[in-house]
């Protein structure tokens, strides 16, 4: 991950609303994080409950396509760069779900020929065979007899797409791409379509750079703190807690809290985006949010201020802004910076002028 990267992925994304994607170890308790971040961006928006019902309906059967119907990534060794995907795009009044999961080519003809039936039919149609299934009980050794993608196809009014992409002989990745719209009967008022190979391409980048996390929309204190709840679910999968574990999780929670309050405000939202990394054995946290004008000259000079210092000066530097927090209650001494520089085993950053406004951009690897 680089900073040209960050911001392509940030020009890629600028229309969205909201957009996140997750790749890695799944659980219930990230689905549920997930769930609050979308929830809480639909009802800063104004949306009714009906709305948050439905996207975190689908939300949660695409959590469960990945964990239940799909082959845990942990018994494939060396498989493959790509794993299990959730993506979720807002783009005006269309909500773009996406799963992806590893699904075993022996199962591929079953799988399609099931969506094919549920895409060819009516909304009455799909109504009469969820009452069937319900009423016959017909359940297959996963869980169900295709009851959720039914119910998905109905909620949405949509046509499901779906892909399989080979990875080896016997493994394929199969993508599963809804669309849920706030008012179906409208014409698409969406900026722009989001098709199933738009997800894919953005699935190999973020394969090809390691990243786990991407996230570009509010960055509240009440959306980045279920982001802070999944990233800790993470960490707790991959390593017990360590000095590495805790460096990364507080230079997190500063990087987050730079665009919360620094960020220059977009439609009254603390807009930006975020990206967490793994690559070489090392993690790499990116973000990108656009700051006032007036600003820039004063942080970048404090950013090359910072950057010329010792790990033992930085800490001294810490130490001395800490005392003025505590002695005179100042809270803009910029102690997130100093911890970023603390923490980091090296930082980039750059502003580059758009306007009246200045998007800032910092990479920083751990």
């Amino acid at each position: 991950m680089n900073i040209d990267l960050l911001n392509i992925l940030f020009k890629k994304l600028e229309h969205d609303d909201l957009s996140y994607a997750y790749t890695g170890s799944f659980t219930d308790a990230l689905a549920i994080r997930m769930i609050d971040i979308a929830r809480h961006n639909i009802e800063s928006w104004g949306e009714g409950a009906g709305l948050m019902n439905r996207v975190s309906f689908l939300m949660g059967e695409c959590y469960q396509n990945i964990v239940r119907h799909g082959i845990s990534a942990s018994d494939i060794k060396n498989l493959h760069e790509k794993s299990e995907l959730m993506f979720l795009r807002v783009i005006g009044d269309s909500y773009y779900i996406t799963s992806a999961n590893l699904v075993e080519n022996s199962s591929i003809d079953l799988i399609t020929s099931k969506l094919d039936r549920i895409n060819s039919l009516s909304q009455d149609e799909l109504k009469e065979l969820q009452q069937s299934i319900m009423l016959n009980g017909q359940l297959n050794a996963k869980g169900g007899a295709g009851l959720g993608i039914i119910l998905m196809a109905r909620k949405t009014r949509q046509k499901i797409a779906y892909r399989f992409e080979k990875l080896s002989d016997n493994i394929s990745l199969f993508y599963l791409h809804t669309l849920l719209r706030t008012d179906d009967k409208s014409p698409d008022s969406s900026l722009m379509k989001i098709t199933i190979d738009d997800i894919i391409a953005f699935h190999d980048i973020i394969a090809k750079e390691g990243l786990l996390l991407m996230h570009k929309g509010d960055f509240s204190q009440e959306t980045f703190l279920p982001v802070i709840k999944m990233i800790e679910g993470n960490m707790k999968e991959k390593f017990e807690h360590t000095f590495i574990s805790t460096k990364l999780y507080h230079l997190i929670v500063e990087i987050l809290q730079n665009i919360s309050r620094h960020g220059s405000k977009e439609r009254n939202l603390d807009q930006g985006i975020f990206l967490m990394g793994s690559k070489d054995n090392n993690f790499i946290i990116g973000s990108s949010n656009y700051i006032e004008r007036g600003e820039a000259d004063s942080l970048l000079s404090r950013l090359n201020e910072l950057k010329t210092l010792s790990k033992k000066e930085l800490d001294m530097l810490y130490r001395d802004n800490l005392r003025l927090v505590i002695e005179r209650e100042d809270q803009n001494v910029g102690l997130g910076l100093i911890d970023i520089f603390r923490y980091s085993k090296s930082v980039d950053y750059r502003l580059d002028r758009e306007l009246d406004k200045y998007l800032f951009s910092m990479v920083a690897i751990v």
